[in-house]
């Protein structure tokens, strides 16, 4: 089954694929964003995005990774002389509290990772920066927009399980009140400064980008550097233990296609580490399993559609469309046929907005 698709709704499939850069209009004098973000905004966040695609800089993160510790979000437009001149400023910020049980984060909204990956680098920004392409995250978790008339915003999770606005201008004190009653896992004082990224990493649950100091300091560092090493090594190893123990029980319920994607993202999450042979083993039977090879054909047919549709033209869009149907047919029970039945149901709703208008 094929139809046509009006050239008005290229825009929204493509949104919906998370593929559409948002341009910013108009050169209205900006704000200095000091004032509380809007009341649009959730009183509480869901979670951070899932998606490695979403990410620069680190790994997906999670409330749950974070747990115990403040988050600072810093909200900013990538095209405001005004707001990368400001990071020297902020990156010392994050500097003076980096032994406070605090994480800054970054976001970014309305930009794939290639648009923003120079503007990192340019700014030696090495937080976690989320890639909001789609501007899901900015419009759940800040409820206003990111632009030249409003150029940078702030928001904070306390230790404490807190969502709250917070003054841009104002980070220090926002760092402070993010992080009371917050922990680290492992005391940062404790760490040789060789191993203070690594530490931070493993704070974050970043694994695998510490593997590398981690397992070198454990054979080559002398004896402090060794013992600091392996509490790293320690909480790292814990992790992989609860991991396993919960690919375990889905497994063991039948649970076939989450196990093998949780397998997945463990084989990536602690590349690098000491692994036990059957964890590889495992996954590979797991992979021949006719459900696991059928949802993997199915996600490879979507990600296809998403890069099609992210083109945003008529033809691509028409095309994209026509992708999604023919996999909801072929592979009707598979995760990835529900995902597109959305995408191809946000596009009925931004037809029937386009007549409407019409």
């Amino acid at each position: 089954m094929s139809r046509s698709l009006p050239a008005s709704c290229a825009a929204v499939l493509a949104l919906c694929l998370g593929a559409l850069p948002v341009g910013v209009q108009g050169q209205q004098p900006a704000t200095t964003a000091s004032s509380p973000a809007s009341s649009a905004a959730s009183s509480k966040l869901a979670d951070l995005p899932t998606s490695p695609d979403q990410w620069l800089n680190s790994g997906p993160l999670s409330l749950d990774s974070l747990q115990g510790k403040g988050i600072v979000f810093y909200y900013f437009e990538e095209q405001c002389p005004t707001c990368e001149g400001r990071w020297p400023d902020i990156l010392e910020v994050a500097e003076r509290h980096r032994d406070e049980p605090v994480v800054f984060v970054a976001v970014n909204s309305g930009n794939s990772p290639d648009q923003i990956r120079g503007y990192l680098k340019r700014n030696n920004i090495d937080w976690p920066v989320i890639v909001d392409t789609d501007r899901s995250f900015e419009e759940s978790s800040l409820g206003m927009t990111i632009s030249l008339q409003n150029i940078y915003q702030a928001r904070m999770l306390t230790a404490k399980g807190t969502w709250k606005g917070a003054n841009p201008d104002e980070l220090d004190n926002a760092a402070t009140t993010a992080s009371e009653g917050g922990s680290w896992l492992v005391d940062p004082t404790s760490m040789p400064e060789d191993l203070r990224r690594a530490w931070h990493e493993v704070e974050i649950s970043n694994y695998g980008s510490a593997s590398r100091a981690i397992m070198r300091a454990g054979r080559e560092g002398d004896g402090p550097t060794k013992v600091a090493a392996k509490q790293l090594f320690d909480v790292v190893q814990a992790s992989m233990n609860a991991d396993l123990a919960a690919i375990g029980q889905q497994l063991k319920s039948g649970q076939n296609w989450p196990a093998y994607q949780a397998l997945e993202q463990f084989l990536a999450k602690y590349d690098g580490y000491p692994m036990h042979p059957a964890v590889a083993e495992k996954h590979e039977q797991v992979s021949q399993m006719e459900e696991v090879q059928n949802e993997n054909k199915a996600a490879k047919k979507l990600a296809a559609a998403i890069r099609t549709g992210s083109r945003n033209t008529a033809s691509s869009v028409k095309k994209a469309v026509g992708m999604l149907e023919a996999l909801i047919e072929d592979y009707p029970d598979t995760e990835a046929a529900a995902d597109a039945q959305k995408l191809l149901e946000q596009v009925e709703k931004g037809d029937a907005a386009s007549s409407d208008e019409n």
